[in-house]
């Protein structure tokens, strides 16, 4: 079902799956998400709202540290970001077609 989801949203601007292996520390996945997101917004991880304003990093960690299934969605910076269980981060265009989340 999380695959559908994702699908029904279109190509992602990006995409990139994450391995246990790439997350040293805890907060890691956090992090991940937010240079993905940087990249995409071509702007650096310091010029970007704080990520704990849309969701809780945390919860955003332990999914991908004990969860096999599952995914979150939620708006950061102008962008729809979709995260699974599996380590896959996508960044999608906003509604509006051009990154803007309505």
């Amino acid at each position: 079902m999380s695959e559908d989801l994702l699908d029904a949203l279109g190509p992602p601007l990006v995409e990139r799956t994450v391995k246990e292996a790439d997350c040293v520390r805890p907060d890691a996945f956090s992090v991940v998400v937010v240079e993905t997101v940087a990249a995409v917004a071509n702007t650096t991880v310091e010029d970007l709202p704080p990520l704990y304003e849309r969701i809780d990093p945390d919860a955003l960690d332990s999914l991908f540290a004990t969860a096999e299934d599952g995914i979150y969605l939620f708006s950061f910076d102008e962008y729809l970001v979709g995260v699974t269980a599996d380590g896959t981060v996508s960044v999608f265009e906003g509604p509006d077609g051009d990154g803007a989340v309505s």
